[in-house]
């Protein structure tokens, strides 16, 4: 992988050495036995072409199909950091989560949970609150439905436009 020599910003710079730590250990055992795995290596290496050529939300896409073929923490770990390089800081950091919980890799458990804790600090977050929840309340955002639970709590969200 090409590391730009010059990057604006911490973040970015933080979210290519995350992809160039998953990159490193790739090649073996990285994605699931059997027929997928050819696909999933593919899917791996365009997104990986794509951030090369800072193409990242392309890349994002490439990572979350080779993520669903063969959901690996290394491969969730690269695509929460083309998430945090795309600035879809909430989605990178609920893949930052998941990389915390479920990688047998202390180190990599340790530095997802880090950069979790530093995107949720600068995420958007959008505050749901209302008096009375009536029980048969079906509130979606982008055709989602959210939990209600959430209602008068801050509700992470990617920057952008929503439809509530």
């Amino acid at each position: 992988m090409n590391l730009p020599t010059r990057l604006a910003g911490k973040t970015s710079v933080a979210a290519i050495m995350a992809l160039a730590f998953v990159s490193a250990q790739l090649p073996t055992a990285a994605f699931a036995d059997g027929a997928s795995t050819t696909q999933a290596e593919s899917l791996y290496s365009q997104g990986k072409a794509l951030i090369d050529q800072k193409r990242y939300h392309e890349a994002c896409d490439k990572f979350a199909a080779s993520f669903k073929i063969s959901p690996t923490p290394n491969t969730r770990l690269s695509l929460a950091a083309c998430y945090e390089l795309d600035n879809r800081y909430a989605s990178a950091w609920g893949e930052y989560l998941g990389v915390s919980k479920e990688s047998p890799d202390e180190a990599k458990r340790k530095y997802a949970q880090d950069h979790a804790s530093e995107l949720e600090k600068k995420m958007p977050k959008l505050h749901l609150s209302m008096a009375t929840i009536p029980p048969d309340l079906v509130l979606k955002i982008d055709h989602e439905p959210i939990p209600k639970e959430s209602i008068n709590g801050d509700l992470p969200l990617d920057q952008g436009d929503h439809l509530i």
